[in-house]
């Protein structure tokens, strides 16, 4: 998704000629950041970018007289109003507009009207009305939808919502069958408003294929993958410290680094790889540098051996810059794991999300917080995670389970029965019962040291949907369409997610995708537990 935006944005930028202007809304331009960088823009010629709704605040000069302006925004009622106005006292010689979204007829002749000086070159729809967080992964930032589970009408985010999803398909040229969940009314309302989306701008979709699938997901049927700790690069940086736009910001020193595999190769290589194999891999990395170094510092014999040092030294430089920051990373994963003793959380995380034994896992709970070595937070979710675990199968343990609550924290329980309990997700096996808990850490030990099969028991629910989607046996019952029904085994499938994503289901759908069948997840947002916690089941408390 990163190299589709990053390619239609310098195409745009390449096919305007002469010295340029770049204005963007508030949103657009993280859009813009995550598809492009400042460097790749500065080669385009554009000198001068902004904020829309400030350019009514600068000075109109003859230098910006000169310029061509690209206008990159959202087709909202703001944005248009900001551009008529624009339009009417013009600080460029030249506009190039181009929203990010399908555009009513009724907007073009407003803009016609506001055209005296006849200064429009283009107007053009170009789609890109989502964040891509990397090629297999998009968000529409949206974190909170609690109005609209409970029913509340919010137009704006709904219609946010649904032109998000509507800019991905158009993006890939896709008219997809739609599926959704049949236990969310949410996800059935979205998906009609997609539906209407495609039914209505049919010239768009015309010779495009069909052999397509988009499948809209609620987050409540699967309140397990954003519960609990994945302990792959990507996941665990976005858990432990947040990847906002694709940048985090380590804890230690406040210090911010960009995490980006158009970017950064390592990145790309080792986005989904287990925590225990990126250490040694940072390792060889920084050898590689160092190598590098050297072999940029080699005595000049003759002419010819200029190419090759300035070659090596230059890509010194930039392994180094990567490989610093990656062990910055590392360095702080290991100290915030060792420090809240997060690999014994998780152990116990993933046998609840996987065995069946309420006395073991309740003497766990009960273990961990006579130790006092776990934040009260995790013990939280741990003590959510049993709960929804024996739901309706063994209330004495549910109560038992509730007495190691605050009286602020009970009625997290509540809520959690009320956001994802059995009554309310899809009738999904999302608890599964491979064998009887043990335990296998006495203490804390190194997170390069951690075995892969204990820390990855649990599977997410969407690898199960991919699955039954290939073999074409997903329930329609579950799972209805909305349109046309398909017949075929989809080439491509979006899988988008109503209430958050994680990068957990971001790993699964690289891990599936094959030549026969590409797999993109999306979702309102991307979730961690905090975030999870905070803008999906906490809201069930009020």
């Amino acid at each position: 998704m990163l190299n589709t935006a990053n390619n239609a944005f310098s195409d745009i930028f390449k096919n305007i000629i002469g010295v340029k202007a770049l204005y963007m809304d508030e949103e657009t331009i993280k859009i813009m950041a995550l598809s492009i960088t400042r460097t790749e823009i500065l080669g385009y010629e554009i000198i001068d970018s902004g904020i829309i709704n400030e350019l009514s605040q600068k000075p109109i000069c003859k230098l910006s007289k000169s310029l061509n302006s690209i206008f990159y925004i959202r087709p909202t009622e703001a944005n248009v109003i900001g551009l008529r106005e624009e339009l009417e006292n013009p600080h460029f010689g030249k506009y190039y507009i181009y929203f990010s979204n399908l555009i009513p007829q009724s907007i073009i002749h407003d803009l016609a009207s506001s055209d005296k000086f006849c200064l429009v070159e283009q107007v053009e729809e170009v789609y890109f009305d989502y964040y891509p967080l990397n090629n297999r992964l998009f968000s529409l930032n949206i974190h909170d939808v609690y109005n609209l589970r409970i029913g509340v009408p919010d137009v704006t985010k709904s219609s946010r919502i649904a032109d998000g999803i509507f800019g991905v398909l158009s993006t890939f040229h896709l008219r997809p069958c739609i599926r959704y969940e049949s236990n969310s009314s949410l996800c059935s309302f979205i998906s009609h408003q997609v539906l209407e989306r495609i039914n209505h701008s049919s010239q768009n979709f015309e010779n495009q294929n069909a052999e397509s699938l988009l499948v809209i997901l609620d987050r409540r049927s699967d309140p397990i993958t954003p519960l609990i700790y994945s302990w792959y690069y990507a996941s665990t940086i976005h858990e432990l410290f947040g990847l906002e736009n694709n940048v985090v910001t380590l804890p230690e020193d406040s210090k911010s680094y960009v995490f980006d595999e158009r970017t950064d190769s390592f990145v790309s290589a080792h986005m989904n790889s287990f925590l225990s194999d990126v250490g040694p891999a940072v390792a060889q990395q920084m050898n590689e540098a160092i190598a590098l170094n050297e072999a940029s510092k080699q005595k000049i014999t003759n002419p010819e051996q200029i190419p090759e040092i300035i070659n090596a030294a230059t890509q010194f430089q930039q392994k180094m810059a990567i490989s610093r920051a990656h062990v910055s990373i590392v360095e702080s994963i290991n100290n915030r794991v060792q420090k809240d003793h997060l690999l014994i959380a998780s152990e116990l995380e993933q046998s609840l999300a996987s065995t069946d034994d309420a006395n073991s896992h309740l003497s766990e709970i009960n273990r961990l917080i006579s130790d006092k070595c776990i934040p009260r937070d995790i013990i939280v979710r741990i003590i959510i995670l049993f709960c929804l675990r024996y739901e309706n199968r063994s209330q004495e343990h549910i109560f038992q389970a509730k007495l190691l609550l605050t009286e602020d924290e009970k009625p997290l329980i509540e809520a959690a029965f009320q956001y994802c309990g059995k009554n309310v997700r899809s009738p999904e096996d999302i608890f599964k019962n491979i064998s009887t808990f043990t335990r296998i850490f006495t203490d804390i030990i190194p997170i390069y040291d951690a075995q892969q099969k204990v820390l990855d028991q649990h599977r997410c629910l969407l690898h199960s949907i991919v699955k039954r989607i290939r073999n074409n046996n997903l329930d329609p019952m579950c799972y209805p369409y909305r349109g046309s029904v398909q017949t075929t085994k989809p080439q491509k499938l979006i899988i988008f997610y109503v209430g958050g994503a994680t990068y957990e289901e971001m790993r699964v759908s690289c891990q599936l995708s094959s030549s026969d069948m590409d797999i993109i997840v999306g979702g309102t947002s991307i979730h961690n537990p905090n975030s999870f916690m905070t803008y999906e089941l906490k809201k069930f408390t009020k």
